[in-house]
């Protein structure tokens, strides 16, 4: 077990008091578990501990199902027969929400056959900080729960503490196992070939997070708590606990494993055993898995790779075999970086200008707590870049296109913000706040700001607990900035319009042929929709007149036309309309009124609409649509926005119809 014989290393577990509250495991604090979430918590993490702004952090995914042989030494190097088994068991055969993920990891070691994932950083700070102390890497990573390093004067990507718990999620046996060369330990004894130069010491533990559970020791059972360490036991003071194995006991352990450190320099090697998507039925293949993890990275820290502040690749082993995948600037997101290295502009975008950014000034509210200050204006810089049809189409299939990335200090996209008003030409934007404007005391302050009004996936900016308790007036100044990012945006990139009305984003893919919010379909017909007038015409009942023309081919063909309505955000509101009359020409085209609200072709809920079937011979059919309103009053529905929807179809009696 590479111990030096009088002390082991092996799994502990305290046992369970008779008044001790039954604890149901770390998967309670988890959120939103899927890839994306996984890759945020972990890559931000990494971002974070980059030991300078000169040399990149360093990220290698390593994802194997590891049998025969290797197998043997997995369970050796995770503590399987060192206790651990009888513990998991002890979960399977209990009734937590972790039976069933237990039951599963002791069938991969039954089935011969367990799938691991190893995430490598280097040139990063490592497991830095004593065994027991309130901060430091160690402490705040392996121990404690809930809490983040007081004591750390950067400004962070994460301030919850419980990010980090996405790791036991995503092992089924909830156990995690760490090795790292802390940055505050540059010298110790060898073991084995190292880089030249290159003799620090090594740091080892495995921490379980496990629901209470029961283990039966001979004739007897004995109910243990949720934790439970993998290291060197150790009494100190009258209290006896584990503690991280060290230097030679450390390296020999992990020796020729993927959690071996020999040449990468400082940072934290973490294998988790047992891996899997917590909330996916379906098991993926090594390479399918490597290839989503691939792109999420791409997709949340583009900022990061293009400024070369971080490296990172996934590695996907299946036994002789290694393919590796490079994690680079996502080529989509070359559309964001236009926006975000465009010349600043004062007035609108215009055609022979497709991309600008402008500085603004958004309200900070006082801080009230630690780290007080007044009231004062920060700014932001908003980064727009008009898309063309085919760079919508294809930044409309990732769910990005018409979307603003949330950027700060960390160098991940927050969010990609699309609460904007429908009127605006097509585009993609970033919004860059605090550190990743500067390292002004006001842009520090700013940055700090914005982490507080992040929950704890940091996926957005709303109005947290934190940030009511940490600043004065938080909510109005956080609506301020919403009020600034929509005005600015819109000075920017002005508002199409038809015959005097607003005319809605989704009105712009339909006068280009597209379907609203699907993927266009590659075939040779193609159609076009025209617009002459969408407006109120009473305080309760919208007009729409337009033309619907197939550009290619004379055979038959159908659409589907309704109306939705939009508040001034662009968000959809709950008014249900109902359709009055359609009038089509020519009159060998036949309509039928739809009374579904929803409709998969639109991929969204709608007023009843019409078909329209057009003989073959026909292309072109003039239409004349009136909708009424019937619920939340005439104000409401004035100063909400009409929306022509329409879904081509271009055969007669196809699935899609």
């Amino acid at each position: 077990m590479g111990d030096n014989g009088a002390n082991p290393i092996e799994w502990k577990f305290a046992r369970h008091g008779k008044f001790d509250a039954q604890k149901g495991g770390v998967a309670n604090y988890a959120f939103n578990l899927n890839v994306d979430t996984f890759v945020r918590e972990v890559v931000q993490n990494i971002n974070d501990q980059r030991l300078s702004a000169d040399n990149p952090a360093k990220a290698s995914f390593i994802l194997e199902d590891v049998s025969g042989p290797n197998l043997k030494s997995l369970l050796k190097l995770i503590g399987w027969r060192e206790g651990l088994e009888d513990h998991i068991r002890g979960v399977a055969s209990g009734n937590s929400h972790q039976k069933e993920s237990a039951l599963r990891a002791l069938n991969a070691v039954e089935g011969g056959k367990v799938r691991v994932l190893t995430v490598i950083d280097a040139n990063t700070n490592g497991l830095t900080g004593g065994e027991t102390t309130k901060n430091g890497n160690f402490a705040m990573l392996c121990r404690h729960e809930l809490m983040t390093d007081a004591e750390s004067k950067a400004v962070r990507g994460g301030s919850f503490g419980i990010g980090k718990s996405v790791l036991w999620a995503f092992s089924s046996a909830s156990i995690v196992l760490f090795n790292s060369i802390p940055k505050s330990n540059p010298t110790s004894t060898k073991a084995g070939k190292r880089a030249e130069g290159d003799s620090p010491e090594e740091r080892f533990i495995g921490r379980a997070y496990l629901p209470t559970h029961d283990v039966q020791i001979d004739r007897s059972v004995f109910t243990y708590k949720q934790d439970g360490w993998f290291g060197h036991s150790v009494i100190e003071d009258g209290d006896s606990g584990t503690v991280s194995v060290r230097a030679d006991d450390a390296a020999r352990h992990v020796e020729k494993s993927t959690l071996s450190r020999v040449g990468l320099g400082s940072g934290t090697s973490i294998l988790i055993p047992f891996f899997e998507n917590p909330i996916e039925n379906e098991e993926q293949s090594i390479d399918e898995l490597a290839q989503e993890i691939r792109s999420s990275i791409g997709k949340w820290f583009w900022p990061a790779l293009s400024e070369g502040a971080l490296v990172a690749s996934v590695i996907a082993k299946q036994g002789a075999r290694e393919s590796v995948y490079e994690a680079n600037v996502p080529e989509w997101a070359s559309y964001f970086l236009r926006a975000r290295n465009s010349i600043e502009v004062s007035g609108q975008l215009k055609d022979e200008i497709v991309s600008g950014y402008r500085i603004a000034q958004i309200p900070v509210p006082e801080r009230v707590t630690a780290e007080k200050h007044k009231k004062f204006d920060g700014s932001i810089k908003l980064g727009l870049s008009k898309l063309n049809d085919d760079e919508f189409d294809r930044l409309e299939k990732l769910d990005v296109a018409n979307s603003i990335a949330f950027v700060r200090g960390a160098m991940m996209v927050v969010q990609y913000y699309k609460s904007l008003p429908n009127s605006l030409p097509n585009f993609v934007g970033v919004l860059g706040v605090g550190r990743s404007l500067g390292n002004s005391e006001n842009d520090l302050r700013a940055e700090q700001f914005f982490i507080d009004a992040e929950p704890p996936a940091h996926d957005k900016w709303i109005l947290t607990a934190k940030l009511k308790s940490h600043y004065k007036g938080a909510s109005g100044a956080l609506e301020s900035f919403r009020t600034v990012l929509v005005d600015t945006t819109k000075s920017l990139l002005g508002i199409s319009s038809v015959s005097g009305e607003k005319v809605p984003r989704e009105l712009a893919k339909l006068l280009s042929g597209r379907k609203l919010g699907r993927e266009r379909n590659e075939r040779a017909e193609s159609f076009h929709t025209s617009v002459k007038t969408i407006k109120w015409i009473s305080d309760d009942q919208i007009l729409v007149e337009g033309r619907l023309k197939r550009m290619k081919g004379e055979k038959s063909w159908s659409a589907k036309v309704g109306v939705v309505l939009n508040n001034e955000t662009g968000s959809r509101i709950d008014l249900d309309h109902n359709l009055d009359g359609v009038d089509v020409e020519p009159k060998e085209v036949i309509k039928s009124l739809l009374s579904e609200k929803t409709d998969s072709s639109l991929s969204e809920s709608w007023s009843p609409g019409v078909r329209i079937l057009a003989p073959e011979g026909v292309t072109e059919v003039d239409f004349v649509l009136k909708a009424s309103t019937k619920r939340l009053g005439s104000e409401t529905a004035k100063r909400s926005r009409a929306n022509l929807v329409v879904s081509f179809n271009p055969k007669v009696g196809g699935t899609n119809e």
